[in-house]
C-alpha cells in the first residue's frame, strides 16, 4: 500500500504547484488564477445539498473548542 506525504500549503508557491499536487492525488479540480471574463465566481453560485438551495458555495467552519 503505497502511503501519500501530504503537501505543505506554504511551500505551494505557485497555481501550477497547486495543480500538481492535486494531480498526484487523482482529484479533477479545476482552478484559474484570473476571475471569470462575466465576473462571477463559481463561489457566488447556488448550490444544491440534500435537496436545498444553498445561497453560495462558501461556508465557515466555527472553531469553539467543541473537540
Amino acid at each position: 500500500m503505497s502511503k501519500l506525504k501530504p503537501a505543505r500549503l506554504a511551500t505551494l508557491k505557485t497555481l501550477e504547484d497547486f495543480r500538481k499536487v492535486v494531480e498526484t492525488l487523482g482529484i479533477d479540480l479545476q482552478a484559474s488564477e484570473f476571475p471569470p471574463a462575466n465576473g462571477k465566481s463559481v463561489l457566488a453560485q447556488p448550490a444544491t445539498a440534500n435537496g436545498k438551495v444553498i445561497g453560495n458555495r462558501w461556508a465557515i467552519h466555527p472553531m469553539e473548542g467543541w473537540d
